[in-house]
């Protein structure tokens, strides 16, 4: 799904990299399918920092298991 729309006709377009959008006069972090209300700009982009940077290191971690683990082959 990469549209949300809500019953009081708002809509979002979840597609795309992660950003702050101004809408009915709040603030929503919108991207990867996800709608979050944030209480201003400078606290959405916040949002997206850390969200970004956990999954930096979620990819991260997910490399170094690969790259430690034994060579499993059915023989």
């Amino acid at each position: 799904m990469t549209r949300i729309r809500f019953l009081d006709g708002a809509q979002f377009d979840t597609r795309g990299e992660y950003r702050v959008e101004r809408r009915n006069g709040g603030y929503y972090v919108v991207g990867h399918s996800l709608v979050c209300p944030v209480k201003d700009k400078a606290d959405g982009e916040r949002l997206i920092a850390d969200v970004n940077a956990a999954r930096r290191k979620h990819l991260a971690s997910g490399r170094q298991r690969r790259a430690s683990a034994p060579n499993r082959r059915k023989p």
